[in-house]
């Protein structure tokens, strides 16, 4: 039997072009190369990165490298610290040697740590060095929340709260007592955790010295470390008048609303669940099942629907339950704007310059009712007189206002751990108007975390500070400079605090005070 077979020849060749076209663009290369400065030395730990992937490798002690790329070439990405970053095409080349320069505009920046300015480069001790016009991209009280991730090795933590201060820690925990920093600031050396008081629009440079010889300089006081902090200075020039500002939104964290979220009628099953399968120990507004009663009579554990009437503020609260459920999170927090504002005014000529500028911040914290206010002025000038003697001062002055949160965030008592605690089945208010609160058996023992923040509004916090200094320079010899500084750091702060009587609580103070 003879057997006829067809080849579709033109799908055959279509196949062996479409997998030799595959083959083709598939098809890998190593190359090598050497990655040198400009004297021809090479540079070891250079990266060495083809772009648009995730294949890269760095280069050894010699600065040699080998690298897997695509027959068809692309593109190396080529980078080290202090050198300027390349791009370089591969090509048909198998060899690619690469030279990097160095960039000589980050090694001269120059460096103050204390009684003398160095070159980047030239540093030997434990320096990090802070870009100034990163702190601007985040918006706080204290420039200090800023420096969080922007410094190695220095940890930076803060409550949140407006105006609240900041913890910083550069050589860990050391003492029993202070473990702040010090810092100098335009050469005046203070202590404090608050650091509100400073514009970062003013910063032209920070400079974080962790090692110990920074004791050498300033003594025993930096055995924390030291942030040195330069303002900005008047230039030569024509007067340039520049404007900064800006309006943002912090919203709350998300899922604490999610969470806290339970129904009334949910919180009520749980509670019978607890004393199952008895009913010893359910309290009588419970009941044993269906839906809760609308109004709870506080002292007697009376439930349905007690007389308004018998309502007293002291030994007799009725509280209407909050059938849906609470949501005490919802309740306590909002969007909360910063509004951030500077002005500033410089210039002058090579014998006389100066720098002024003000600003104002307005920071609403996300818990309600709170807030942390600053205004400040800043003005500095220096003076050449003769060839070699110079004059100047810095001057600032600061206002700061607002609510803070007292008595912590976190902590049993603070509002975020009277949130966890209250209970859905309380209403915010009362029938008339006052707080929620559960002195009924089983609607928890909290603080009704709303009025906790209204009663926190009348608490209010003022601080007053000038700080500045005056100087005279003279130059000895090339090189060599005489400098004397006088500095002072005056201010002081003013709190209000009012606590009051918390009826609505089981374990509260039954004292009628005022209510404002």
């Amino acid at each position: 039997m003879n057997k006829n077979y067809s080849i579709p020849i033109r799908g055959m060749l279509m196949a062996g072009f479409m997998l030799l076209f595959t083959m083709a663009a598939f098809a890998q290369k190593n190359i090598t190369g050497k990655v040198s400065d400009a004297k021809g030395e090479g540079i070891p730990g250079a990266s060495v990165v083809l772009k648009g992937t995730t294949k890269g490798t760095v280069s050894d002690v010699n600065g040699g490298y080998t690298l897997n790329v695509p027959n068809s070439g692309g593109t190396l990405a080529v980078s080290f610290i202090g050198y300027i970053s390349q791009n370089v095409n591969i090509g048909n080349q198998n060899v690619v040697n690469v030279t990097l320069e160095s960039d000589d505009q980050l090694l001269q920046e120059v460096v103050v740590t204390g009684y003398q300015t160095i070159r980047k480069k030239d540093i030997t001790g434990a320096v990090t060095v802070v870009n100034a016009d990163e702190l601007k991209t985040v918006k706080s009280s204290s420039f200090i929340q800023n420096l969080a991730g922007r410094a190695a090795g220095l940890n930076v933590s803060t409550s949140g709260s407006p105006g609240d201060a900041t913890n910083v820690r550069i050589r860990g925990i050391s003492s029993f007592t202070s473990n702040d920093p010090l810092y100098v600031i335009d050469g005046v050396p203070v202590v404090d955790k608050f650091q509100n008081t400073i514009n970062p629009n003013d910063i032209e440079s920070i400079q974080v010295l962790k090692d110990a010889s920074a004791a050498s300089i300033y003594g025993s006081r930096a055995s924390n470390g030291v942030i040195v902090i330069t303002t900005k200075q008047g230039q030569a020039g024509k007067v340039k008048v520049s404007y900064n500002g800006s309006y943002g939104v912090a919203n709350p964290v998300k899922g604490y609303d999610e969470i806290l979220n339970l129904s009334s009628d949910y919180y009520a099953k749980a509670s019978r669940l607890k004393f199952a399968p008895t009913t010893a120990g359910i309290p009588a507004w419970f009941g044993t099942s269906g839906a809760l009663p609308k109004y709870v009579h506080d002292a007697n554990n009376i439930y349905g629907n007690v007389a308004p009437g018998t309502y007293d503020p002291i030994n007799n609260i009725v509280t209407e339950t909050n059938q849906v459920g609470t949501n005490w999170w919802k309740e306590i927090t909002r969007p909360a704007a910063v509004n951030d504002h500077s002005l500033n005014v410089s210039g002058g000529t090579e014998a006389a310059r100066f720098n002024i500028s003000a600003s104002y911040l307005k920071q609403e914290g996300i818990l309600k009712l709170t807030d942390f206010n600053r205004a400040t002025i800043r003005a500095n000038s220096s003076y050449k007189i003769g060839k070699k003697l110079r004059v100047g001062e810095n001057i600032m002055y600061a206002a700061n206002w607002g609510v803070p949160l007292r008595g912590g965030i976190n902590n049993e008592f603070g509002v975020i751990g009277e949130v966890i605690k209250a209970t859905p089945v309380v209403n915010i208010t009362d029938i008339n108007g006052g707080p929620g609160g559960h002195t009924a058996a089983m609607t928890g023992n909290f603080t009704n975390p709303d009025q906790v923040l209204r009663d926190n509004s009348n608490n209010t916090d003022t601080q007053k500070r000038m700080l500045g200094n005056i100087f005279a320079e003279y130059d000895l010899i090339d090189g060599l400079k005489f400098r004397t500084n006088f500095g002072a750091d005056i201010g002081g702060s003013w709190r209000r605090s009012f606590t009051y009587e918390q009826p609505y609580r089981s374990e509260g103070t039954k004292t009628v005070g005022a209510r404002i």
